[in-house]
């Protein structure tokens, strides 16, 4: 976020791999810095939810803190302002939190239809996010 002028956007993620269904307060804590120096810096920050992962690369314990991650971040991203969140994981995931098959490369990285659902609703967001809408 270096350099960046007051306003300007950024989009901040964590990798499917970053959540192993022990480590919350870790992300939560980490969440809470990039919140900081966004705030700090007078930008617009994007924030994606966690990306869920194949059934056979995950755990229920996994699906279990990749949804509490989503809550938190929904409620702090409600509780300040030029926050936004990304929902990928409602895009990308099954019923039962894991990656729908569809979506999947030969790991649990999104493939191109995945990418192709998710500009569905990225690009809206985008729109609100320039435009200063909150709720779109």
């Amino acid at each position: 976020m270096e350099g960046l002028a007051p306003g300007s956007v950024v989009f901040f993620k964590f990798c499917f791999a970053d959540f192993d269904g022990s480590n919350l307060p870790q992300r939560e804590h980490e969440l809470e810095q990039v919140l900081a120096t966004a705030k700090e810096k007078g930008l617009k920050l994007i924030v994606g939810n966690a990306l869920p992962v194949r059934k056979q690369d995950g755990t229920p314990e996994i699906v279990s803190e990749e949804r509490k991650f989503d809550a938190f971040l929904a409620a702090k991203a409600a509780s300040v302002s030029d926050v936004w969140v990304y929902d990928m994981n409602s895009v990308l995931a099954g019923g039962d939190g894991f990656l729908k098959p569809e979506y999947a490369s030969e790991d649990s990285h999104p493939n191109d239809a995945a990418f192709t659902a998710l500009d569905v609703t990225f690009f809206p967001l985008l729109a609100d996010v320039f435009a200063g809408k909150h709720g779109g």
